[in-house]
């Protein structure tokens, strides 16, 4: 294949865009009675930013055999979403695996996944789980693939078990046939060794690895393969590298004066170097510009005459990448029962979603394979799915050396020259966004009649449009066991059931992971003592008050916050509003309001609410502010300054609500009316039902069940410990999940956390900017140092 050719059907393979996902846990060891909450971060390798076109991620978790056990379906926005799965009693002690996925994704052949092993235990004290493999499997790879007969070679030594996980060993030798110890080595803290071997194809070598037990393990290495061709690459300067071919004398003279084609590739970005081998030479050496590299990793292929490379290597360029620099953070003690941690930036102007996991310092309770920087760096290109590659990425410092001999111990990269040449992926799957509903009027409509979808707690009252009696719904995103509901209104506003056929494609496939992940364990003799986790029933919220009263009273008329002159005028919330207007924002809008809602990435102004009707006596300077005013918004009796908390508010969250439509309270502030809203104080007491509002509403409604729509998001609890004076909870316990903290440049962002009385925290931070930057860092924090 020529030159142009090779290029043309490297960059098709890679037409279709490349995602990758990486989920930040808020530790990686839990105890029943706990939540696992994650924030997912969605990465397009081609640009280098976050992937905006996935909405639909999905998430399960499989038992240590790779079976599915659960599997939910969540939103992202923009490259960014989160969620959590409740561990209750039916998940026994063991090691299961968390993994994200998008419908995208099934479209190529390499599995991009995202995969993070975690163990749950079941009860208060349980005993340690640990693999019990034996076999210990020596892996020898030489630097560019081949091992090149006469001539000095790289070779990368490392010890696996069937897995591919990676075992310890204390040194090894290189011996001849007579018994020489050729070198003697040791691995570095990456449990790999990279040591120089000069071989002759007429002599046998073998190589012994000595374990910390005292045992040996002798293996043959096999002879260099006739007219090898061996591939190095090292930094020469600051600004150069120098990429060596090794050669012995055979292959020296058969190619000699023939153009050898060096393709440095990436994620469909190629770059064609022709290489001119010097006559008798066993080494060629070539300098090239690392500017010319891209950023991360570079793949380096030799071809000859065939398609096949002769010769590949895999070089990390770490020129040019560029991290967020998070501050250390402040902490200040509030209240008696909470702490202040404050979070700023060092560099960049530029708005970085951020997911931080507050721990107690001694925890043994969080020890992920990946952090976000080896996830979209490094992960993607590599054939071992299963080492732990964070370790490269250690609080945003590359470790150059180690990272090196990881990349000649790999080999070739996972993308497979066979299939890059003859089975380019194609475009079967969609990016899923949301939930397509297809549905069929199965009777039509009079003259003066439309078809009506009711308002869910994420989309809007909207009428369908048909087409034949068919119709398809927009793009929407119900949540799980959500009843979409349908009705038949007419002119006058009268509703109906209708007949409807519907088709969703509300479905989750069943699946498994990998054999790669499949491991055995078994239970230790050592037991561990693990934090006792109470029942639910009566969870603690942060700064949470309740006052009672003596007086018997209506629940929602005792609410403390409730000043006393509305008492009898706020509207309770009942189970017939809650199925009406699921979201409080339908309700705001039915009250004569224009609601809008800008859903991007951080936007300042995510809710804007005005009047409808213009205020003639708001005219004046201020333009069309005065003409159509804001009303005054009151959230638990506390004034907001802007309604972003509003978004996704749910009625079914809301005790109570007031409406005051000539804002007479505010005074000249009040044009726009005044709102009220009281958030429910006891989410375990049933909503106040309207039984015959509930039967005349369901007879007037077609509902359509949707079994795998997304999940709902849940805040972070921190679970009822029954102490936190004890090593079990600072080796198991969690103490905060921030899942999603905006920082706009260099000012400062702050959330609360409860004050367990633990005097070290450990604070892990991952997180990524609108332009495609990577944060990842973990600080610690000591309590008495706050104020």
């Amino acid at each position: 294949m020529k030159s142009q050719e090779l290029g043309t059907v490297y960059s098709n393979y890679f037409e279709l865009p490349r995602e990758s996902i990486f989920l930040h846990l808020n530790k990686t060891t839990y105890i029943t009675g706990e939540d696992i909450y994650f924030k997912a971060y969605i990465y397009n390798r081609q640009t280098g930013k976050p992937f905006s076109e996935t909405t639909n991620l999905i998430v399960g978790i499989y038992n240590s055999l790779g079976n599915q056990v659960i599997k939910k379906q969540f939103i992202s926005s923009n490259g960014f979403g989160n969620g959590h799965f409740e561990l209750d009693s039916s998940f026994q002690s063991g090691s299961y695996y968390i993994k994200a996925s998008t419908n995208w994704m099934k479209n190529f052949y390499e599995d991009d996944s995202f995969q993070q092993k975690i163990t749950i235990y079941n009860g208060s004290v349980s005993k340690d789980i640990s693999n019990t493999s034996s076999v210990k499997k020596i892996e020898f790879t030489p630097e560019g693939g081949s091992l090149v007969n006469d001539v000095s070679n790289n070779v990368a030594i490392r010890v696996s078990d069937e897995h591919g996980y990676s075992k310890p060993f204390t040194k090894g030798i290189i011996k001849d046939q007579y018994g020489y110890h050729l070198t003697t080595f040791t691995p570095g803290k990456n449990n790999i060794a990279v040591v120089t071997f000069s071989p002759r194809a007429t002599f046998e070598y073998s190589l012994e690895i000595e374990y910390e037990d005292g045992s040996k393990q002798l293996q043959k290495i096999a002879p260099p393969k006739k007219n090898a061709v061996g591939l190095a690459i090292a930094s020469h300067s600051k600004n150069k590298i120098a990429i060596t071919l090794r050669l012995d004398k055979k292959t020296s003279t058969s190619i000699t004066n023939d153009t050898l084609l060096l393709l440095i590739h990436r994620d469909g970005m190629a770059k064609k170097i022709d290489l001119t081998i010097p006559k008798d030479v066993n080494y060629a050496s070539y300098l090239f510009d690392k500017s010319q590299l891209q950023q991360g990793v570079n793949i380096f292929s030799l071809f000859h005459d065939s398609n096949e490379p002769i010769a590949e290597r895999i070089y990390f360029n770490t020129d040019g990448i560029k991290y967020e620099e998070i501050q250390k953070p402040t902490i200040t003690k509030t209240q008696t029962d909470s702490l202040l941690i404050s979070l700023s930036k060092k560099t960049s102007n530029s708005l970085s979603n951020l997911s931080i996991s507050v721990l107690p310092f001694e925890t043994i309770s969080n020890t992920p394979s990946q952090n976000i920087l080896s996830a979209f760096y490094l992960k993607p290109y590599l054939k071992n799915q299963t080492i732990s590659y964070n370790r490269y990425f250690s609080k945003n410092i590359i470790d150059s050396l180690e990272l090196d001999a990881l990349l000649i111990s790999q080999g070739q990269s996972r993308y497979l020259w066979k299939r890059i040449l003859n089975n380019p992926p194609k475009k079967t799957y969609t990016f899923s966004q949301g939930v397509s509903i297809k549905g069929t009027l199965n009777k039509k409509l009079r003259s003066n009649e439309q078809l009506f979808l009711h308002a869910g707690a994420t989309y809007p009252a909207q009428t369908l449009k048909l087409e034949k009696g068919d119709f398809t719904l927009p793009l929407i995103f119900p949540e799980t066991e959500q009843a979409l509901q349908f009705s038949i209104i007419s002119g006058r506003g009268k509703l109906t059931k209708p007949s409807l056929s519907i088709l969703s494609s509300d479905i989750l496939e069943k699946d498994f992971i990998t054999e790669t992940y499949n491991k055995t364990y078994s239970f230790s003799n050592e037991a561990k003592i693990l934090p006792i986790v109470s029942n639910f029933d009566d969870i603690e919220q942060l700064n949470e008050v309740i006052l009672t009263g003596k007086k018997k009273v209506s629940y929602e008329s005792s609410n403390p916050l409730v000043p006393s002159f509305l008492k009898n005028k706020v509207t309770v919330v009942t189970e017939d509003l809650v199925f009406k207007q699921p979201s409080f924002l339908d309700i705001i809008r039915s009250r004569g309001y224009t609601v809008r809602e800008d859903l991007q990435f951080a936007s300042t102004t995510r809710v804007q609410i005005r009047v409808r009707t213009q205020q003639s006596f708001g005219l004046g300077s201020g333009g069309s502010e005065r003409a159509f005013p804001q009303p005054v918004i009151y959230f638990n009796d506390v004034k907001l300054i802007d309604f972003d908390i509003l978004t996704g508010l749910r009625t079914e969250d809301l005790e109570s609500f007031y409406f005051q439509r000539n804002g007479a309270s505010e005074g000249v502030n009040g044009t726009g009316g005044v709102i009220r809203i009281y958030t429910r104080r006891n989410l375990n007491k049933p909503i106040k039902s309207d039984s015959k509002n509930e039967i005349s509403n369901m007879s007037e409604v077609f509902a359509y069940p949707i079994k795998k729509g997304f999940e709902k998001e849940k805040k972070f609890i921190q679970p009822d410990y029954s102490t936190y004076d004890s090593k079990a909870f600072t080796n198991f316990g969690v103490i905060h999940w921030e899942p999603e903290l905006i920082l706009d440049g260099k000012k400062s962002s702050s959330f609360n956390i409860k004050d367990t009385s633990v005097k070290k925290l450990m604070v892990h931070i991952e997180g990524m900017t609108l332009d495609g930057l990577l944060i990842s860092t973990i600080k610690t924090l000591n309590l008495h140092n706050s104020n």
